[in-house]
């Protein structure tokens, strides 16, 4: 049940709370513009999140892993 809630979250905000404010409106903005439908979209950042920090994911237990998931280190990252 965990899994469903973490996806969930993940796909109802559009990833925005997952990124710092200044990267969430860069994102929105990709949302509106793309040509490609925003669920679409969501699921490429979504895919790439996971193989971005695969290495990690792969050593991690269930609910360290759902933990990560909720919290990932992306406050420093920029453009």
């Amino acid at each position: 049940m965990e899994v469903i809630n973490f996806a969930f979250r993940w796909v109802f905000c559009l990833l925005l709370r997952e990124f710092p404010m200044h990267l969430s409106i860069k994102l929105m903005d990709y949302y509106l513009v793309e040509e490609c439908y925003p669920n679409e979209l969501c699921v490429y950042l979504c895919l790439a999140l996971l193989m971005r920090f695969s290495y990690n994911l792969k050593k991690m237990e269930k609910m360290d892993l759902l933990v990560f998931l909720q919290n990932l280190p992306t406050f420093d990252w920029g453009e």
